[in-house]
């Protein structure tokens, strides 16, 4: 995310939650916490939230194959917010709260593919590439198993259809962690690496220049020095 955006949805956020904060204090001290100030509470955190998950799709956006999905992801989140005022301020009907619930459903599970599919890098390993993608498959699965209910397209759900999706949130919160994870580890693994080259070129130098003393004259004493340096350079004796 560029960082004059990211610096838009920081303020975004303390705005909203300073809004929320200081209207609860009000109401607090004045001991008159109505209706109204529960709904300007809940706008004020709702403009926090949607605003994050508008901006997550960002990155994806500034990727040419991701550009859609990110674009679907700012969309979602914008009408989820609208979605909310009106169900907070003007339309409270069931309807307009399960339209909203479904509707900020596919919002997180859009914000989540937009980052986790634009975090990925043309170095990743097989592994993580499949944990992109599983990722990304258990949060739609379980997005759709969300919308369902709320939206009242199936009525009743069992014990067994929630275990399976608390399956499916364990397992896509562990595999949408665990690629950042492992592409740290292997950029570690690659410095260790390039560093140890180095230090095999360094006295593979040193070697070379050893062997050109006895043939310098006057300048051995100062190749032998030399090669000494690299030695203590790369670490070795």
């Amino acid at each position: 995310m560029p960082f004059g955006l990211r610096r838009l949805v920081l303020l975004a956020l303390a705005a909203g939650l300073s809004v929320a904060a200081l209207i609860a204090i009000i109401a607090l001290l004045t001991h008159t916490f109505d209706q109204t100030d529960a709904q300007l509470i809940g706008t004020s955190l709702g403009f926090s939230v949607f605003s994050a998950l508008a901006a997550s799709g960002e990155p994806a956006r500034g990727k040419r194959r991701l550009a859609l999905l990110g674009m679907f992801t700012t969309g979602a989140a914008g009408l989820s917010f609208v979605l909310f005022l009106v169900a907070i301020w003007v339309w409270q009907e069931e309807a307009c709260w399960r339209l909203f619930g479904a509707l900020a459903v596919i919002a997180l599970v859009g914000s989540h593919a937009s980052l986790v599919l634009s975090a990925r890098r043309s170095t990743d390993p097989p592994l993580v590439t499949r944990l992109v993608s599983v990722s990304v498959l258990a949060a739609g699965v379980d997005a759709v198993m969300a919308v369902l209910p709320i939206a009242g397209l199936v009525d009743h759900v069992d014990s067994g259809e929630v275990r399976f999706a608390a399956v499916l949130v364990v397992a896509m919160l562990l595999t949408t962690a665990l690629p950042p994870i492992l592409r740290r580890a292997g950029s570690a693994s690659g410095s260790l690496g390039q560093g140890r080259r180095r230090d095999q070129e360094l006295r593979g130098i040193a070697d070379r220049l050893d062997g050109l003393a006895p043939k310098a004259g006057h300048l051995a004493g100062e190749l032998q020095r030399e090669a000494s340096r690299l030695r203590e350079l790369s670490g070795g004796p």
